[in-house]
C-alpha cells in the first residue's frame, strides 16, 4: 500500500519536481573526499609514529634507521595526491618497506603493504579499520586465502621481521631475480668437451615418444605461411619456442638461434629444448631431454608439464652445457593453439648476469666483511694487551690469511668463467698441499668445534700442477665439508696414486640427499639458499677447464660423503696452460 501511495507521488510529479528530488537525495549522500583524503594521511603518519615510538630503543644504537619519502597515489574520487613511504633500515639487511596502497578498500579504510626492499613480491598487508563508535586500529593480514588477521602491534611486528631475516640470514629468502635489459650473457671461450652418445636406458622420466621430423616441419612450414603470426613471434626481445605436445620444437625466433648459434630455425625443428642447448643431461637416456633422472629437478620441464596441462607456468631452469657454458633462464609457459595443433609457447629470458652478480655479490661481500670484521676488532684489542701480543698477533695473521685467500678464490672464478685464468704447473707434493689447506681451514670460522685431520700420513707424492689453483679447488672442498659437518665431527683429508692421476679427497660424516646431488656443480644451486650456488660449481670448473682434471664424489648414509679431486701427474695440458 505505502509502494503504491509513493508511485502515485512520483507519477504526480513534472520532470523538473524529479530532477530536484534526486539533486537532493544526491546531496544528502554528498562524500567529502577531500575530508577522507586527508583523514587517510593522518592514519597513515599515526602509524609510522607508532611503530617508530616501538623501536625507539634500536635506534640510538644505530641497529636501525627510519627514513621517509614521499609517493604518488592516483584513486578514484580521491584524485591524485601525495604519502609517506616509511623505510627502516637494519644494516647489512634489506630495508623494510611499509607503503601505502590505496584508502579506497573494499571493507576497510586503507591498506599498507609490508615487505623487504627490492623484493616487493612476498608482501605482508596492513588494513585499517574503522567501527562505529570505536578507535581506528590496523590488522595484520598472517593469509588472504583463510582471512586470518591479527592484530597489527609491536610484538606482531617483531615477529614478522624476525622471521624474514631468519630466512635472509639463512639464504633460504624466495628472492625474484631482475632481468638484465640487455640479455647481455657471458660467453665461455675456451675448451670444448666433446658430447657423449646417448647411452643408458631409454627414460628415467617422461615420455621418450617423438612426433617423425616431418610432422614437426610441416607445423613450422605453416608458421610461415602466415606472415603476422611469424612477425608477432619473432619481435620480441625474448627467447620464444613453440613445443609439440611431445615437447619438440616447432618454432624458435631469433634470439634462441643467437644463443645456440644458428641462423636456421629448421634446423632446431623436431629437437627437445635441452638438446638444442646441448645440455649434459640430454644425452644420458636414450630418451634425450626429459628422460633423465636429473630432469626430475628442471625448472624448464616443470613449466613445459604445467602448460600441457592447459595452466600457465613460470620456473628458473639452470642448463650445463657441454661446451662449459651454462645458462640461467626464467620460463614462462601457456597453452598455445594453431590451426589444429595444441601447443606450449615458451618465453625465457637469459638471467645469468643477473645470477652471476647475485652470488658472487652475496658470498663476497658475506665473507669479506666477517673476516675484515675479526682483523678490526683484533686489531682494536692488540695495543692494550702487551702481554698476550703474540697471541693476537697470530690470530691477526690468520684472519688476514682468510681475507686474502677468500678475495684471491672470488677473483680466480671470475677469471675462470670469462676463459682468463692462466695455469702456472709446477711440481708439487700430496704432502705440502694437504697440511696447507688443513692449517689455513682449520682457523676458518666453519671449523669452530669441528676437527681437521690428515688421513694415517699422507703419501708424499709429487706431481705437476697449478698449486695455487689446487689449494683453491681443494679448500673449497673442506669449507663445503666443515659446513656440512656437525659441531664435535671430523673432516679428514687425504691422498693416492692412481694410474697417471694422484687423486686427492676430502671426506666428512654428512649425508647428500638425492635431490640436492642431482643439482650439484650447477652455478646457481646451493643448498645455503639463492645466491650463494658457486662452490661446487668453481670445483668444477677450475678444475675440469684448467687443471685437465676430474671431480667425482661418493655419498650414502653409513659411510658420508667423500670429494675427490683426481689431478694428473704430467700436469694439465689445455690452452691456458703458461709453459715457461
Amino acid at each position: 500500500r505505502n509502494l503504491k501511495i509513493l508511485w502515485q507521488q512520483e507519477a504526480e510529479m513534472d520532470l523538473k519536481d524529479k530532477l530536484e528530488k534526486i539533486r537532493q537525495e544526491k546531496q544528502s549522500m554528498q562524500v567529502d573526499w577531500s575530508k577522507r583524503r586527508d583523514a587517510w594521511i593522518v592514519e597513515v603518519k599515526k602509524l609510522y609514529d607508532e611503530v617508530a615510538s616501538w623501536f625507539a630503543d634500536l635506534l640510538d644504537p644505530g641497529y636501525m634507521q627510519i627514513g621517509i619519502r614521499s609517493k604518488s597515489i592516483i584513486e578514484d574520487y580521491l584524485g591524485k595526491y601525495d604519502i609517506d613511504v616509511m623505510e627502516m633500515d637494519l644494516s647489512v639487511y634489506p630495508a623494510v618497506v611499509m607503503e601505502p596502497v590505496a584508502r579506497n578498500v573494499l571493507g576497510y579504510a586503507g591498506r599498507v603493504d609490508l615487505y623487504l626492499k627490492g623484493h616487493d613480491t612476498n608482501r605482508m598487508m596492513l588494513l585499517l579499520v574503522e567501527d562505529d563508535g570505536a578507535p581506528s586500529r590496523w590488522e595484520l593480514v598472517i593469509n588472504t586465502d583463510k582471512k586470518q588477521h591479527v592484530p597489527f602491534d609491536r610484538d606482531a611486528l617483531e615477529r614478522v621481521l624476525e622471521y624474514w631475516l631468519d630466512l635472509w640470514s639463512w639464504g633460504l629468502w624466495p628472492l625474484a631475480a631482475l632481468a638484465d635489459s640487455e640479455m647481455r650473457r657471458m660467453r665461455l671461450n675456451g675448451i670444448k668437451k666433446e658430447p657423449e652418445e646417448p647411452g643408458g636406458p631409454l627414460t628415467y622420466y617422461l615420455s621418450p615418444e617423438r612426433v617423425a621430423p616431418e610432422k614437426a616441419a610441416a607445423v613450422y612450414e605453416e608458421i610461415l605461411r602466415s606472415p603476422l603470426l611469424l612477425s608477432q613471434l619473432d619481435s620480441g626481445p625474448n627467447i620464444l619456442l613453440l613445443l609439440n605436445m611431445e615437447r619438440q620444437i616447432v618454432f624458435a625466433n631469433r634470439n634462441f638461434l643467437r644463443i645456440v648459434g644458428l641462423e636456421d630455425a629448421g634446423l632446431v625443428v623436431g629437437q627437445r629444448l635441452g638438446e638444442s642447448l646441448n645440455c649434459v643431461h640430454s644425452r644420458v637416456c636414450r630418451g634425450g631431454c626429459g628422460t633423465s633422472e636429473f630432469c626430475r629437478k628442471c625448472g624448464a620441464v616443470d613449466a613445459i608439464l604445467i602448460a600441457q596441462g592447459g595452466k600457465n607456468g613460470v620456473e628458473e631452469c639452470r642448463i650445463a652445457r657441454n661446451d662449459w657454458d651454462a645458462l640461467d633462464l626464467r620460463v614462462w609457459t601457456s597453452p598455445f593453439r594453431i590451426g589444429s595443433h595444441d601447443l606450449v609457447l615458451v618465453v625465457a629470458l637469459d638471467i645469468s648476469n643477473e645470477k652471476r652478480r647475485m652470488a658472487l655479490e652475496r658470498v663476497f661481500f658475506h665473507d669479506v666483511l666477517n673476516i675484515a670484521g675479526n682483523i678490526r676488532s683484533l686489531s682494536e684489542v692488540l695495543p692494550d694487551s702487551a702481554n698476550d701480543g703474540l697471541d693476537f698477533r697470530s690470530l691477526l695473521r690468520q684472519s688476514s690469511e682468510q681475507l686474502i685467500e677468500e678475495i684471491m678464490r672470488h677473483r680466480e672464478l671470475t677469471l675462470a668463467e670469462t676463459g682468463e685464468l692462466v695455469v702456472h704447473p709446477q711440481q708439487v707434493s700430496c704432502r705440502d698441499i694437504l697440511s696447507g689447506v688443513a692449517a689455513l681451514y682449520g682457523a676458518h670460522p666453519a671449523a669452530k668445534g669441528k676437527r681437521i685431520g690428515l688421513a694415517g700420513g699422507p703419501q708424499d707424492l709429487s706431481f705437476l700442477t697449478d698449486r695455487v689453483l689446487a689449494r683453491r679447488v681443494l679448500g673449497n672442498m673442506v669449507k663445503n665439508a666443515l659446513e656440512a659437518s656437525k659441531a664435535g665431527e671430523a673432516v679428514t683429508l687425504g691422498c693416492e696414486g692412481e694410474e697417471g692421476c694422484v687423486r686427492l679427497w676430502v671426506h666428512n660424516p654428512a649425508f647428500i640427499p638425492r635431490d640436492v646431488e642431482l643439482q650439484l656443480f650447477k652455478r646457481s644451486f646451493s643448498t645455503k639458499g639463492p645466491g650463494r650456488g658457486y662452490g661446487t660449481y668453481g670445483i668444477k670448473i677450475i678444475t675440469e677447464r684448467y687443471l685437465s682434471g676430474k671431480v667425482s664424489h661418493k655419498t650414502s648414509q653409513d659411510k658420508g660423503t667423500t670429494f675427490s679431486l683426481s689431478l694428473p701427474v704430467n700436469g694439465p695440458v689445455n690452452e691456458h696452460v703458461l709453459i715457461y
